[in-house]
């Protein structure tokens, strides 16, 4: 391990752009002062050097005279990190590095070196060429395994690379039944690589890729390349620069996030657990806890592509058959077919399997939030008692919701033995509570005044807020299509309100009905939902956090609010009379939490089992399924135009997930119909 001081003169600063230093002097002769970065034209009496050029990225440019014909001659000088690099690549024979070739051509007074690397495509522009999407995981994993097996060389070499990142990964075609994607990964850039021991000095790399241990402490170790890999693969899987949820920042700030601060890179909720789980192993800050290039060969994310298990696994049975005999071959054979009868089999049971899966993921959120959105409606809206008396106290649902939410993550974090204490500051938690409240009470109080099918329909149209304060708070881009899509949707909403069903009211809406106000709460829960949606996001991001851990810090925060607004409003004794006197509402009202607490963890199951895109699907039949129910059990009437703005509305969300299956790219959470009980991962998982 090594270790060097570093003074808090700017030179020194290598993460800053290289000041452009005086070089030359009015009329451009070399002077003494040139930049250090570039090596020095060897005095020789067969030449006299007479102009500065300039430099580029791979050397100096000068003019020469010679002795011999008094001509001038143009001579290259190239940089140090290509004499560094040069030194590797001569040196290093790995199939999964760069093999160097050279081509000599000799005149009086220079030697050429080429590189030939024209068959090669850089990862990082492969990746922007997915136009910020990330590419497909088994398409990353084929890439790790080449760069893991890279690293597993050099360092057995004793060189550390120092410089890890796409940039620096070249992929090359390879035969796809070798490779799945069709690339081989190798390792290039090693202009700053070094012996392992080796002194070091001046050592300008990409700060955004350096481990905690280098920038805090100048500790350089092979962990250092572990760390830069991680966030090269992060970079792989979610299409985004590392740490950019910070934008730009100064030196001090750099070592703060990441040397001294306990964030991480966000990854993004989207990815599969074993994908989360192998970046997190590489993010750790601990050196001593991160692990090595051969644990990591052996994780799970990576263990059904490891190429060269593959290939031993068909050499020994292709020896295997053929030290069969004639006799033993047809028993072979008939070996293979039971086997391959077998595997039909093990397939057919593995689809069966997962059919039962998926019955039970869409049963349970169907049953859910089906029975969820009727128990709203008939809290808030249907008279108990002789009396025809009406539940005014919604705060109280969010203070009973919030209760049963918090209480069972909880239990789930203990029984499975998962970290209770907070992971991000409590504050944050209370941030998101406030707006999450200011959410909720106004979803249940705008039942006071517009129909279930109505605040059902308005709440798809949260899309448009959710991308405003995604473009204003963490300066998203979205495509035309995602517009147009919020476009339609909210388009018919506005149908679905503007023309109700005339004079063919429902018995439970005469005289309660005020479409002005019902309309306004709905607007102030769109605004507070999309905010909150998009401000957890970015008060979260850079948490290694589990989301139960989220969800129970953030519902414990709203129980303590709603708590205390019950008592500072006085709500709180007359909303525990009203249930007292009709016990059917405090049945309603357990009933209510139960299933909205019980379908967070639905959603959580068939996200991770199935993805985001068949849970979009099932969210946006559930919406059209509640509204259908609504109208049947309430009598609720609809009219012709109503029914077209329906159309408008599930047409638009359905079409937008199509394209999504067709793209075959998993997305964010944000990016789906947006439902307050549909985003457990991102957005308000604990809103309903």
């Amino acid at each position: 391990m090594m270790k060097r001081s570093m003074s808090n003169d700017d030179s020194n600063q290598f993460h800053k752009k290289p000041k452009h230093s005086e070089t030359t002097n009015r009329d451009n002769d070399l002077t003494e002062n040139s930049s250090p970065t570039f090596v020095r034209i060897p005095e020789s009496d067969r030449w006299e050097v007479t102009q500065y050029l300039g430099k580029g990225s791979y050397g100096s440019g000068h003019l020469a005279v010679t002795d011999e014909d008094d001509l001038p001659y143009e001579i290259s000088v190239k940089s140090s990190r290509i004499m560094n690099e040069e030194r590797f690549l001569l040196r290093l024979k790995s199939p999964f590095v760069v093999h160097e070739i050279r081509e000599e051509k000799e005149n009086p007074i220079r030697t050429r070196y080429n590189n030939s690397l024209l068959e090669y495509q850089c990862l990082a522009k492969h990746m922007k060429s997915h136009r910020g999407r990330g590419l497909a995981e088994k398409d990353v994993k084929g890439i790790a395994i080449d760069i893991l097996l890279g690293l597993k060389y050099i360092h057995g070499q004793k060189v550390i690379h120092c410089d890890i990142k796409p940039k620096n990964i070249l992929l090359t075609p390879e035969d796809k039944r070798i490779r799945a994607n069709g690339f081989l990964a190798k390792m290039s850039g090693f202009g700053k690589a070094i012996e392992y021991n080796e002194g070091w000095g001046l050592m300008r790399v990409t700060i955004r890729f350096m481990s905690p241990e280098l920038i805090r402490d100048m500790v350089l170790d092979y962990g250092a390349d572990v760390w830069s890999f991680g966030c090269s693969v992060l970079e792989m899987l979610s299409g985004e620069k590392v740490w950019a949820e910070h934008g730009e920042l100064d030196w001090e700030d750099w070592i703060t996030l990441i040397g001294e601060s306990n964030l991480v890179p966000y990854v993004p909720v989207s990815l599969s657990e074993e994908a989360k789980d192998f970046v997190y192993k590489c993010l750790e800050k601990d050196p001593t806890q991160r692990s090595s290039v051969e644990s990591l060969m052996d994780h799970p994310f990576l263990k059904w592509n490891h190429i060269e298990e593959e290939e031993e696994e068909e050499e020994e049975e292709e020896a295997e058959y053929d030290d069969l005999g004639d006799a033993d071959v047809e028993d072979e054979e008939k070996r293979i077919v039971n086997g391959e009868m077998a595997d039909t089999e093990s397939v057919n049971e593995a689809k069966e399997k997962k059919l039962w899966k998926a019955v039970f993921s869409v049963s349970g959120i169907m049953i859910t939030l089906v029975i969820y959105g009727l128990l709203q409606e008939k809290i808030m809206r249907v008279p108990y008692g002789i009396n025809k008396e009406y539940f005014k106290h919604s705060l109280f649902l969010v203070f009973c919701n919030r209760l049963t939410t918090s209480t069972v993550s909880a239990a789930s974090l203990l029984a499975n033995k998962k970290v209770l204490d907070p992971v991000a500051p409590v504050y944050k938690y209370c941030l998101i509570s406030i707006t999450n409240i200011l959410t909720t009470t106004c979803q249940y109080e705008a039942l006071k005044y517009v129909s279930f099918p109505v605040q059902t329909l308005a709440k798809c149209a949260k899309m448009i807020p959710v991308m405003l304060w995604g473009t204003l708070i963490m300066q998203k881009r979205y495509r035309v299509f995602d517009y147009l899509v919020a476009f339609l949707v909210t388009l018919g909403c506005f149908v679905f309100i503007l023309f109700p069903a005339g004079d063919d009211v429902s018995p439970y809406n005469k005289g309660r009905e005020n479409t002005v106000w019902g309309v306004s709460l709905m607007v102030g829960y769109l605004g507070f939902d999309g905010f909150t949606s998009t401000f957890q996001d970015k008060l979260f991001k850079g948490y290694n956090m589990e989301i139960h851990n989220q969800i129970f810090y953030t519902t414990l925060c709203s129980f303590i609010l709603s708590f205390t607004g019950l008592i500072l409003q006085g709500h709180l004794l007359p909303a525990v009379d009203f249930v007292s006197r009709h016990r059917d509402c405090l049945f309603d009202i357990a009933l209510l939490s139960t299933v909205a607490t019980a379908s967070q963890f639905f959603i959580s199951y068939t996200i991770r089992t199935f993805g985001a895109l068949t849970f979009a699907a099932i969210m946006t039949t559930r919406q059209l399924l509640s509204i259908m129910l609504s109208c049947i059990w309430f009598s609720h009437p609809l009219s012709w135009e109503q029914c077209i703005g329906s159309v408008i509305v599930f047409g638009s969300l359905y079409a937008k997930n199509l394209v999504k299956k067709r793209s075959e790219k998993p997305q964010a959470a944000q990016e789906l119909p947006h439902d307050e009980e549909a985003e457990p991962l991102k957005g308000n998982p604990y809103s309903t």
